[in-house]
């Protein structure tokens, strides 16, 4: 940029506009692109949410040891909104497990209803007759 002595300020030349005219195009092309994955990001925060609440206050419990893989990956679906599951740790909750009957993980239980194994958060929602 070369400075202008009657102004003070600075001077674009044309190669620096022709730059910040692409790379300002390259962004807006870039946010038009990943704007619906932006969306449902969002909005399935707010969604997960409302499911994960909707199950507590059904009375659908899941139960899961922090060593299982499948019990990782449906916390994962839920993200920070898994603190309103009513969750059941089977490594801390033996007895609990054991007399319900439960050998693998996780289980979701509504009832005298269950789900083994990993679910997807429309199954869930189905199972307690929640909104997602």
């Amino acid at each position: 940029m070369k400075k202008m002595a009657a102004h003070g300020g600075f001077r674009l030349e044309n190669r620096h506009i022709y730059a910040v005219v692409f790379f300002t195009a390259l962004a807006a092309l870039l946010l038009w692109l990943l704007w619906p994955q932006i969306a449902n990001t969002v909005s399935g925060a707010a969604s997960n949410k409302t499911l994960a609440r909707c199950l507590t206050e059904k009375g659908v419990v899941m139960y899961g040891v922090d060593t299982c893989t499948h019990c990782i990956e449906q916390k994962e679906m839920f993200g920070k909104d898994f603190a309103d599951i009513n969750y059941v740790n089977c490594d801390f909750n033996q007895k609990s497990c054991h007399d319900r009957g439960i050998t693998f993980y996780p289980v979701w239980s509504f009832g005298n209803s269950v789900l083994v194994g990993t679910q997807s958060l429309q199954t869930l929602a189905d199972f307690a007759e929640c909104e997602l």
